[in-house]
């Protein structure tokens, strides 16, 4: 934008996130490695390479399995992902280590999110938006997987907030990302690099407004 309208300033105001809305620290996580993805399965979201990274995972590692591994789904689908998905976990038979939970009030699945190891945010084909989601996870201090394009908004945003992210092509990726979390065992909750409060950024929409505007505007801003 900055290139196609030189004559006019271009500023960048990321989203945020509300931390009174979100939850304490769970005391009672899930048993093992607890995954879970909670939103809305369209456009072209799919989480065929999470299963089958996780497959990966626990071929290398059956101790997880009996542990308690597992991949929770939170939301809607539309018909033809939902059938994507199931046939993706029938290929890999990998029944036993998903479970559906369906739509939850949002109460609720902040409650699942909150007692998981790992966040799933899906952005594929989806180079421009960046799901809110993305920052209540970072924000719960949760590990964050991002599956995305590296070079999308969303994949540039995950980086910059402290998510991992991984292209769907590379499975074995997403795999090493699960074997990283498991062998550290760590439940400590992750530190965001950057604030992302709106604390922090009314601050900087407020600069916008105020430098932006002419003098005789400034005051009603």
């Amino acid at each position: 934008l900055a290139a196609k309208y030189a004559d006019m300033p271009v500023v960048c105001v990321p989203n945020g996130v509300d931390p009174e809305c979100l939850p304490p620290p769970a005391r009672d996580r899930y048993p093992g490695l607890g995954i879970v993805h909670a939103g809305t399965l369209y456009a072209g979201r799919d989480l065929g390479p999470v299963v089958r990274a996780l497959r990966l995972f626990l071929e290398r590692h059956p101790e997880a399995a009996r542990a308690g591994a597992k991949l929770r789904i939170a939301g809607e689908a539309e018909r033809g992902h939902a059938r994507a998905f199931y046939d993706a976990v029938a290929e890999t038979g990998m029944e036993q280590y998903v479970e559906v939970l369906g739509p939850l009030p949002r109460a609720q699945a902040l409650n699942v999110i909150s007692r998981s190891r790992l966040i799933v945010v899906l952005a594929q084909q989806q180079e421009l938006q960046i799901p809110a989601k993305l920052y209540e996870a970072v924000a719960m201090g949760i590990p964050t997987l991002v599956v995305a394009p590296v070079v999308s908004a969303t994949g540039v945003e995950g980086n910059r907030i402290g998510a991992v992210v991984r292209d769907s092509d590379d499975v074995e990726g997403m795999a090493c990302v699960l074997e990283h979390l498991w062998r550290t065992g760590s439940r400590e909750r992750s530190p965001c690099p950057v604030s992302i409060t709106y604390d922090a950024i009314a601050p900087l929409v407020d600069r916008l407004l105020t430098t932006n505007l002419p003098p005789s505007q400034g005051s009603s801003a």
